[in-house]
C-alpha cells in the first residue's frame, strides 16, 4: 500500500501498473487501490484518481489481467467511484476546474474500453445506465453531459450484432428512453440535442422505431417527424427535426436557430458545411450552455468544423442593422472575445455574423439569453455594446478531426436491420414530411458561435459524418 501511495504522490502510472501486475492482481489489492481512490475523493484531490485509471488501462492492454480484472469486478468498482464523482460535480458550489474535467474524460476512456471488450451483458448495461443518468443531470456542466451522451453511443456503436441486441432488448434502458426524448426539447443546447437523438436511433432497430416512437414523444407531429431521420443523411435529417421541434415550442423553447447570410472571423470569411441536402447556413443560439454555435466547412477533409462562442469568453457584443455595399439590409451580430481564437490559417477576435433584417427582434431576444447583459437596444440608431454578466462557466466542447477513440459513419439501424427506409409506412410520417416542407425555409429561432482554446473535454464529433470518438 505505501508503494502504491508513493506512485500516485509521483502521479506515476506506469509504475503503478508495474506494481499492481507484480503484487498479483487479487481482491486484497483491489480493495487496497479502493481505499486509496475513495481517500481522494472524499478530500477532492482528483489528480491521483486520474493516474489510477491511466493504470488499469495499461493493465487491460493485457489480455489475462483484462479477464482477471473484469472477473475481480473491476467494472462494479470504476462506476462507484465514478458515481462519488458525479455526485460531487452535481453538488460541489465551488467552480468546476479542469482537474475534474480531465478526470471525467479519463473516467469515459476507461469505460469505453471496458465496454468494447469481452464485457458481461449486465455490467455493459449498468455502464450504459450510468452514462444515461450523467447526461440527464442537470446540475453537471453540459460539457459533462455532452461527453456522457457521446460515450454512450460510441459504446453502443462498437458492439457486435448480438451485443447490440441483448443491449436493445434491456428493460432499465428502454424505460429510459421516454425521458431522453423528452430531455430533447428541454436541454437548451443544439449538439446535445443531437447526441440525445441519435442515443434515441440506436437503441431502438429501425424495424420497431415507428412502433416505439409514440412512446417516447405524446405529439404525434414530432413522433413523425422522428421517424424520417435515417442513417445515410442523419445530420441534415436530424438538423431538420431538431428545428421542427425547436421551433415548435414558440417562445418557449430553449434553442433559437436561425439561418446566416455570411459568417466572419476578422475579415476571413467563414463558410457552412458543403453538402447538397443542407438548406441553409444555419447558426444556433443555446440558452442552456449559453453560447453561440455552427458549424464550418473544412476544405482539407470531409468533416466539419464547430465553433462556439461561449458566455464567458465574450467580453463584448453588438447588434446593428446595416446596409451592404448594394443597398441590401442586413442584421449584423458583431462578438468581440476576451482571447483570439484560432480557424485554419485565421486568428482573431472579432466574429460576426449577418442575417436577414427581418430577423432582427428575434436576435435581439435571443442574443439577450445567451448573453444576458446591458439593455438598450430598441432603436437601431442607438445600437450600444453590451457585455455579458458574469456567470459559472457553461460546457466547453469543441469538435476535432483526429480523435483517439474514432468509430465509422453513423449507423442509425441496427445490425440486424435492413436498409429500407421506414418513414413512409405510417401516416404519421406523411404529415410529418409535410410540415417539414412546410418550414424548410422558414425561420427557425436559434444562433450560432465561434469556439476558443481547446478544451480538456474534446468532442467525439467531429462534424460531417458524425464521427465520434
Amino acid at each position: 500500500m505505501l508503494e502504491m501511495e508513493a506512485c500516485l504522490s509521483r502521479r506515476d502510472s506506469p509504475r503503478l501498473a508495474r506494481v499492481l501486475r507484480d503484487e498479483g492482481v487479487s481482491p486484497s489489492t483491489l480493495t487496497q487501490l479502493n481505499l486509496l481512490v475513495c481517500k481522494r475523493l472524499s478530500s477532492a484531490d482528483f489528480g491521483p484518481v486520474g493516474v489510477v485509471l491511466k493504470s488499469l488501462e495499461i493493465l487491460v492492454d493485457n489480455r489475462d489481467l483484462h479477464e482477471t480484472l473484469v472477473g475481480l469486478g473491476i467494472t462494479h468498482q470504476v462506476l462507484s467511484w465514478f458515481q462519488t464523482l458525479r455526485k460531487l460535480l452535481a453538488t460541489s458550489a465551488s467552480p468546476k476546474g479542469s482537474a475534474q474535467t480531465l478526470l471525467v474524460e479519463r473516467f469515459y476512456d476507461f469505460l469505453l474500453l471496458l465496454s468494447r471488450s469481452c464485457l458481461p451483458g449486465l455490467e455493459r448495461s449498468l455502464t450504459l445506465m450510468e452514462l444515461l443518468h450523467t447526461l440527464l443531470e442537470s446540475q453537471l456542466l453540459f460539457n459533462v453531459r455532452l461527453e456522457a451522451a457521446r460515450t454512450f453511443n460510441s459504446i453502443l456503436d462498437s458492439l457486435g450484432r448480438d451485443e447490440r441486441k441483448h443491449v436493445q432488448s434491456e428493460r432499465m434502458l428502454l424505460q429510459m428512453m421516454p425521458t431522453v426524448a423528452s430531455t430533447i426539447r428541454t436541454i437548451g443546447d443544439y449538439e446535445l440535442q443531437v447526441s440525445l437523438s441519435e442515443a434515441l436511433c440506436r437503441m431502438i432497430p429501425r424495424e420497431e422505431r415507428v412502433q416505439r416512437v409514440n412512446e417516447w414523444f405524446s405529439c404525434s407531429d414530432i413522433a413523425g417527424a422522428f421517424c424520417l431521420i435515417t442513417s445515410a443523411d442523419f445530420e441534415t435529417d436530424c438538423r431538420r427535426f431538431l428545428n421542427f421541434v425547436n421551433r415548435g415550442q414558440g417562445n418557449y423553447r430553449r434553442v433559437w436557430t436561425f439561418p446566416c447570410m455570411g459568417a466572419f472571423l476578422e475579415s476571413t470569411e467563414l463558410f457552412g458545411p458543403k453538402d447538397d441536402k443542407l438548406d441553409e447556413f444555419w447558426v444556433d443560439f443555446n440558452f442552456g450552455s449559453q453560447c453561440v454555435s455552427f458549424f464550418v466547412d473544412l476544405p482539407q477533409g470531409f468533416l466539419w468544423g464547430s465553433l462556439h462562442l461561449l458566455k464567458e469568453e465574450v467580453s463584448r457584443y453588438q447588434l446593428e442593422l446595416q446596409q451592404d455595399e448594394g443597398g441590401e439590409a442586413q442584421v449584423i451580430l458583431t462578438v468581440l472575445l476576451k482571447s483570439p481564437i484560432t480557424h485554419l490559417d485565421s486568428k482573431g477576435s472579432r466574429v460576426q455574423l449577418r442575417f436577414k433584417p427581418e430577423l432582427l427582434g428575434e436576435l435581439e431576444a435571443a442574443a439577450a439569453k445567451v448573453f444576458p447583459g446591458e439593455e438598450g437596444h430598441k432603436d437601431a440608431s442607438e445600437r450600444a455594446w453590451a457585455s455579458p454578466l458574469p456567470t459559472r462557466p457553461p460546457a466547453r466542447r469543441y469538435r476535432k478531426k483526429t480523435c483517439s477513440r474514432t468509430l465509422k459513419v453513423l449507423p442509425l439501424s441496427s445490425p440486424s436491420s435492413d436498409d429500407q427506409d421506414l418513414a413512409a409506412t405510417t401516416p404519421s410520417s406523411k404529415w410529418a414530411s409535410d410540415l417539414f416542407d412546410q418550414h424548410a425555409c422558414a425561420t427557425p429561432l436559434k444562433v450560432s458561435g465561434e469556439s476558443a482554446p481547446e478544451s480538456p473535454l474534446q468532442g467525439k464529433n467531429a462534424g460531417r459524418g458524425w464521427i465520434f470518438s
